[in-house]
């Protein structure tokens, strides 16, 4: 009544997916690590540091990617989802920081959804790093980073952001709000020194 050999299929699918499963969030945990890792040595100015980590994320999620040509529903699990976000944060910042601009990030396939929530979290990373740069008097720089993330606002608002992007998008429009703060603290500063 029942063929035996369908079950053993269904039960070797299984397995198998299983078991690749357990290696991607391994592997994704590496990348998250990593990127938190760069973001943590970028804030403290070690770019060599960063570039080592970012790079050492970006091949792992390379060899990953491998693995999700057999079964293409490993690309859509929620560690590896959250690495490359993370990893977009990572290389967002690490792009600015060498270059002060950002772009997209070469040879890797990362979804607008990925690009955006890691977009969103590099605003709080920018934000932090001027809170450093305050104390340090350097006002031309901190223009330069408010300006980016007043772009990154501009540009997201076109879009029609809901569920969990909305509440990234969110934050980035507080850290806006922060930026300005900021700005037009160390205004009144210059004011009332002039």
């Amino acid at each position: 009544m029942i063929n035996s050999g369908l079950f053993k299929k269904i039960e070797e699918s299984y397995s198998r997916y299983y078991k690749e499963r357990e290696g991607v969030v391994t592997s994704s945990r590496k990348v998250l690590l990593n990127s938190k890792e760069a973001i943590f040595a970028l804030q403290r100015n070690d770019l060599d540091k960063a570039e080592k980590l970012v790079f050492e994320a970006k091949e792992i999620i390379s060899e990953m990617s491998k693995k999700f040509v057999r079964d293409n529903r490993l690309r859509y699990e929620g560690s590896f989802k959250e690495g490359l976000e993370e990893f977009v944060e990572a290389n967002l910042f690490l792009q600015f920081e060498k270059e002060k601009k950002i772009d997209l990030v070469k040879d890797l396939d990362i979804s607008s959804e990925e690009y955006i929530a890691g977009i969103c979290d590099f605003t709080g990373e920018l934000l932090r790093k001027v809170v450093k740069l305050v104390t340090e008097g350097k006002k031309k720089e901190i223009e330069v980073y408010s300006e980016c993330v007043e772009n990154i606002v501009a540009e997201l608002i076109k879009l029609d952001l809901r569920g969990y992007l909305r509440y990234k998008f969110d934050q980035a429009k507080r850290n806006l709000k922060e930026f300005e703060k900021i700005l037009y603290e160390i205004r009144l500063i210059e004011e009332k020194n002039d």
